[in-house]
């Protein structure tokens, strides 16, 4: 695509790989910070790492800097690292996620799981739609701000406790199946960075 590009150089191009690079899921952050923390004899605590893997979500730098913010107040004043300093010295970096609507949430889950936006909030239809469709309740549940009954109405007029079934089957899951909970979590993330 560049204009007179002379032909070694764009040899050394083609004999290349090529690959889209996204940034870490939350298991890969949360191993991330561990690792740095570990080379700078930090003594990150497990609750601080989780909630720092969880907010802090666009780039491994970002992600690091996060770390050094932590480590600063806790070496040069003497203080303990908690959930509370954490939130204290973080708040600056850390971004609102976007709240996003009920057809957001369906259009995202329904292009992941090859279905139609349609598909999820028809009434009947096969077993299959069953896992995207409670996905999608569990992420509109998350990631905007409706209430059980106002996701039911948004999923084909169901009643409010389809979504709490729904909430709870995938947050029960997310807990014993790892790949579940890889892709549930990656689409939480692509909501919440503005990706979706």
């Amino acid at each position: 695509a560049i204009a007179n590009l002379e032909e070694p150089l764009r040899g050394r191009f083609q004999s290349g790989l090529i690959a889209e690079i996204r940034p870490p899921g939350a298991p890969l952050r949360l191993a991330i910070l561990e690792h740095k923390a570990k080379m700078l004899q930090f003594d990150l605590p497990l609750e601080v790492a989780h909630w720092v893997a969880e907010k802090v979500v666009s780039s491994v730098r970002e992600l690091e800097g996060a770390l050094h913010r932590l480590v600063a107040p806790c070496r040069c004043h003497r203080r303990t690292l908690d959930l509370g300093l954490a939130k204290e010295v973080l708040r600056p970096l850390l971004r609102p996620a976007p709240v996003r609507t009920l057809e957001e949430v369906q259009r995202l889950v329904a292009e992941s799981f090859r279905v139609t936006p349609h598909d999820l909030v028809r009434r009947g239809g096969t077993g299959s739609l069953r896992m995207p469709r409670q996905v999608a309740m569990y992420l509109a549940r998350k990631r905007t701000k409706a209430t059980f009954a106002e996701i039911a109405a948004g999923f084909g007029g169901r009643d409010h406790s389809t979504v709490v079934h729904a909430v709870k089957q995938v947050e029960a899951r997310r807990l014993t199946d790892f790949e579940f909970a890889t892709l549930v979590d990656g689409l939480a993330e692509k909501l919440a960075v503005g990706s979706a």
